[in-house]
C-alpha cells in the first residue's frame, strides 16, 4: 500500500505533484475552476512525504479493511438496485 513504505509515500507525493502541474496547465487553456483544480489545490497540496502525517495512517487503515470495496462491484450494485426502490 502507498502509506506503508517510504517508497510508497514518495510515489504518491510525486503523483500528486504531477497532477498539480496538469491542473496548472489546463488553466493556460482557459479551463479554470474545474474539478481537477479543486482536487489539486484543496486536497493534493496537503500531501506530504512525512511518515507522521495522519493521511498515511488513514490510507494504511483503508488498505487493511477493504470490505466496502465488495459493495461497489456490479453484482452488489445490481442486488442493491433490486432490493431498494426509488423514492417519489
Amino acid at each position: 500500500m502507498f502509506g506503508g513504505s517510504n517508497k510508497g509515500r514518495l510515489a504518491l507525493l510525486a503523483i500528486s505533484r504531477a497532477l498539480q502541474l496538469v491542473a496548472h496547465a489546463d488553466d493556460w487553456l482557459g479551463r479554470t475552476d474545474t474539478a481537477l483544480d479543486w482536487f489539486a489545490f484543496k486536497l493534493l497540496k496537503r500531501v506530504t512525504g512525512s511518515a507522521d502525517d495522519p493521511m498515511w495512517e488513514f490510507l494504511a487503515e483503508m488498505g487493511k479493511d477493504q470490505g466496502a470495496v465488495i459493495q461497489l462491484t456490479m453484482p452488489s450494485l445490481h442486488l442493491f438496485n433490486a432490493a431498494v426502490s426509488d423514492r417519489p
